[in-house]
């Protein structure tokens, strides 16, 4: 983990809430060797208003570049967007558990759900296994960076829930209709992120067609680092976990996901 300074070269908006980043960071070493599902997190310093960190999945990362793809959801990403090139982040990273390399199998399935895109698109071009992904948003619009993902080399499936573009329905519909339909799962393993409702049903699914999942799940971070104890989770094994540091990414089975669910519900 590091603390560095990045300076926006690009901050793009790819649609009317979702943009995308790149920032060229002083010191690539770390960076350049996360893991995909790992996470930065992000503080504008002329934003003294802004005092905490927001998190970020990384995107992507090649020598001094950093890319993060984010969605306008609050102050801190409002402020985020409005930022020009030449603007310096603090940023500190890489941060978390992302997705283990031996997930299983010799296939990946992966579903996104909305800009829990962030967290895959890596995963989809270097795991060096055969993959599908299952991108699904509201509307076309809502499908952003459907040209990087196709280069990942990963077979695309979009969604659409007004049908718009590609399939009718969601991510997890199309993952419903998809598994029955493959004759031998032995060698396949599913990696998801996107809303806990999605990724409750993506655990469902998993287990009923005994193929292991793994989840990342968003989660409100404060410190990042694991002490302000804010993003905590109960598994199954009855005690309760730091998203930002023993996650983001879990095994699907092994989420309470009632009490993650009744969680969200008193937030």
């Amino acid at each position: 983990m590091d603390q560095q300074i990045g300076t926006i070269r690009k901050n793009v908006c790819l649609h009317s809430a979702y943009y995308l980043l790149e920032a060229e960071m002083c010191d690539k070493s770390s960076w350049e060797s996360s893991a995909p599902g790992q996470f930065a997190m992000v503080r504008i310093p002329q934003h003294r208003d802004l005092v905490l960190r927001r998190p970020f999945s990384i995107f992507d990362a090649d020598g001094h570049r950093l890319t993060l793809l984010y969605k306008v959801v609050g102050r801190g990403t409002a402020a985020l967007s409005r930022c020009l090139p030449g603007t310096q982040l603090d940023i500190v990273g890489p941060l978390g558990n992302g997705f283990p390399q031996d997930m299983g199998g010799h296939r990946l399935l992966l579903v996104a759900g909305g800009y829990g895109v962030a967290a895959l698109y890596r995963l989809a071009g270097k795991s060096g296994k055969r993959c599908t992904l299952i991108y699904g948003a509201r509307t076309a619009a809502e499908l952003v960076c459907l040209d990087k993902l196709q280069d990942t080399g990963c077979r695309l499936i979009p969604v659409t829930e007004d049908g718009s573009l590609g399939e009718k329905g969601t991510s997890v519909s199309v993952l419903a209709g998809l598994l029955p339909t493959l004759r031998d799962k032995t060698d396949l393993a599913i990696g998801a992120c996107g809303p806990i409702p999605m990724l409750r049903r993506v655990a469902e699914l998993s287990q009923a067609h005994g193929v292991p999942s793994w989840v990342s799940l968003e989660r409100h971070m404060a410190c990042g680092i694991g002490v302000c104890l804010g993003c905590v989770v109960k598994l199954r094994d009855s005690n309760w976990h730091r998203v930002c540091s023993e996650g983001p990414v879990f095994a699907g089975e092994q989420v309470d996901w009632d009490a993650l669910e009744e969680h969200e519900e008193l937030r």
